[in-house]
C-alpha cells in the first residue's frame, strides 16, 4: 500500500468531520433552535425560578445582541397570567408560544427596570418565557415568577 493509498481514508475522515462541524455550527446558530434551559412548572397557580443571565448563554433570536434564558411553561386557555422579572440591570421578557411565534414582550411594566407581562392564554399548551437584556451585554442574577390570576 503506497503512502497515498494510505492517505486517502484518512482524508475522507478528515472530510467528513469538517462536514459535521459546519453543519452543527449552521445549527447552533440558527436563534430558532435555541434549547430551553429549564422548565417553569405552577403549583396552585403560582411559580418562580431563580437564574443567572451568563456570556455563555445564546443569544436571543428578537435581541440579537443580548443573551438569553428560556423557560417552558404550560399554560391553560382561558386564564390570565402574570409574568415578572426583577434583577439589578435592565431586563427584557418576551413570551412565546411552542413553535416560536411571540406573543407578548416587555421592558419596564414591572417598575423601574424590571418587566412584567399579563398574557390572557388562549390555548392550552406550552409557552416559552425568555429572560434577556435591554442593553447588549448585560448579564446577571434574575427571578421569573408566574401567578395566574
Amino acid at each position: 500500500m503506497s503512502f497515498g493509498t494510505r492517505l486517502c481514508p484518512l482524508a475522507i475522515l478528515v472530510g467528513v468531520g469538517l462536514f459535521l462541524v459546519s453543519g452543527y455550527a449552521a445549527v447552533a446558530g440558527d436563534k430558532k433552535l435555541s434549547p430551553a434551559v429549564g422548565k417553569l412548572e405552577l403549583k396552585d397557580g403560582k411559580g418562580e425560578v431563580k437564574g443567572q443571565l451568563a456570556a455563555t448563554d445564546p443569544k436571543d433570536a428578537s435581541k440579537n445582541e443580548c443573551f438569553c434564558k428560556i423557560y417552558t411553561i404550560k399554560l391553560e386557555a382561558g386564564k390570565s397570567y402574570q409574568i415578572d422579572c426583577t434583577s439589578a440591570w435592565d431586563n427584557w421578557l418576551r413570551l412565546e408560544d411552542a413553535k416560536g411565534k411571540q406573543l407578548a414582550e416587555d421592558d419596564d411594566d414591572g417598575g423601574g427596570t424590571n418587566a412584567q407581562i399579563v398574557f390572557e392564554c388562549k390555548t392550552d399548551g406550552e409557552y416559552r418565557i425568555i429572560v434577556t437584556s435591554f442593553e447588549p451585554g448585560d448579564t446577571g442574577d434574575f427571578q421569573v415568577a408566574v401567578a395566574k390570576k
